[in-house]
């Protein structure tokens, strides 16, 4: 949740948008505590350009086909460079 926070935080401070990360994590927890536990769960938390939080969930469903997993550079035609200024997701080399 560090790394989400910080991507959101640095992300609202290009915009100009209040971005409070206590609401936030409050609002997360408090979501968290309120599922069923025994199920797994995917969470957005989504940021107004006022500033407003909200938090929605739903629950993950089982994938029960195989799934194809491919890189866009596979799939795009010439030469291709992609940048996203996060040094979390530079490649390796």
């Amino acid at each position: 949740m560090i790394i989400c926070s910080a991507l959101i935080s640095a992300s609202a401070a290009v915009f100009n948008i209040r971005f409070d990360l206590t609401v936030a994590v409050n609002m997360i927890t408090s979501s968290c505590q309120s599922l069923d536990h025994s199920l797994s769960y995917r969470l957005r938390l989504d940021l107004s350009p006022q500033g407003e939080l909200s938090v929605t969930t739903g629950i993950l469903e089982p994938i029960n086909n195989e799934v194809k997993i491919f890189w866009a550079k596979d799939i795009l035609a010439g030469e291709v460079s992609m940048f996203s200024g996060n040094a979390l997701t530079k490649p390796q080399n």
